[in-house]
């Protein structure tokens, strides 16, 4: 699949084309590069999640470090989707994820306690 196939598809995903949602996480994890690429691109927070839920959907322990990441930003509906896949994703690396963020974010109640929800649920 080239980059602009990818383009494509997560510019009809974010559309609300479920197909689009499928392909990408049926594609191969080559791809999970260039979804990354787009989750950058994006400005728009829902589409940024939808993006997020894809590349963990790909079920992927590589991904870790970008589900990480993705805790930081500030659309909710990105950081829960996060919160999502490290969870669905399991073992000790995802939960040190979300040990390491937890202690950050002593002082912001409603993440702390999707935090802590999500620290509970995690498989190692």
């Amino acid at each position: 699949m080239t980059p602009n196939d990818v383009s494509q598809l997560v510019k009809s995903m974010c559309e609300g084309n479920d197909n689009a949602f499928h392909t990408l996480i049926e594609a191969d994890k080559a791809i999970i590069p260039l979804l990354v690429q787009q989750f950058t691109s994006h400005t728009c927070g829902a589409d940024r999640a939808r993006i997020t839920e894809v590349i963990w959907q790909h079920r992927e322990r590589a991904t870790i470090p970008f589900l990480a990441a993705a805790l930081h930003d500030s659309h909710s509906d990105v950081w829960r989707t996060a919160i999502d896949g490290l969870v669905a994703l399991g073992g000790i690396e995802a939960h040190n994820a979300l040990l390491e963020y937890r202690s950050n974010i002593s002082t912001d109640h409603e993440r702390a306690s999707w935090v802590d929800e999500a620290i509970g649920q995690v498989h190692h």
